[in-house]
C-alpha cells in the first residue's frame, strides 16, 4: 500500500448530462416532465408548442425530444418530421392524452415516422425515465414514481 493519493477527476472530465428537450403545452404536464428528467439527471430544456421546439432545437440541439402530439403552432407530428429532415434522426418519446382522433392513433403513427417511444397520459415518472433512457440506449430506471396525469 503506497500513500500515493488517487487522481481527482477534474470538474471538466465529467461527462455532461444527456440533454432532453420537453415540447408539452399544458404547463402542469411540462412542469411536471422537466421535473422527472431533471431529477432523473437530465439537462432538461422546455418548449410550450411546436415552433418554439424547433426553434430550441436548432439553437441547442438535444439527445433526445419527448414530444407532445397535440401542440399550438405545429403539431408533434410535424415536429418530428422537421427535426427528422433537418437534423436527420433524433430519438423522440412521443406523449399524448388523447393519441387518437376517432379514427387514427396518432402514437402509432408517431411510432411508424421515427418516434422510438410512445407513451399514452397519464403515466408515471418512472415510465417516462425509462422510456428516454430506452431510446438514448442508457436502459430504464425504476424511480420517480410520480405520475404525470394532466394534458
Amino acid at each position: 500500500m503506497t500513500d500515493t493519493p488517487l487522481p481527482f477527476p477534474h470538474p471538466s472530465s465529467a461527462p455532461a448530462p444527456m440533454r432532453v428537450l420537453v415540447v408539452e403545452d399544458d404547463p402542469v404536464v411540462r412542469f411536471a416532465v422537466q421535473v422527472v428528467l431533471a431529477r432523473a439527471g437530465f439537462e432538461v430544456e422546455v418548449a410550450a408548442d411546436g415552433c418554439a421546439a424547433v426553434r430550441a432545437f436548432r439553437r441547442r440541439p438535444s439527445n433526445a425530444v419527448v414530444c407532445d402530439l397535440y401542440l399550438p403552432e405545429k403539431n408533434g407530428l410535424e415536429v418530428m418530421a422537421e427535426l427528422a429532415g433537418e437534423f436527420g434522426p433524433v430519438p423522440v418519446v412521443a406523449i399524448s392524452g388523447g393519441g387518437s382522433d376517432g379514427r387514427v392513433d396518432l402514437l402509432a403513427v408517431a411510432v411508424r415516422l421515427g418516434a422510438r417511444a410512445a407513451l399514452r397520459k397519464p403515466f408515471a415518472g418512472a415510465e417516462l425515465v425509462g422510456a428516454v433512457r430506452g431510446v438514448l440506449g442508457a436502459g430504464t430506471e425504476s424511480e420517480a414514481n410520480t405520475a404525470i396525469t394532466t394534458g
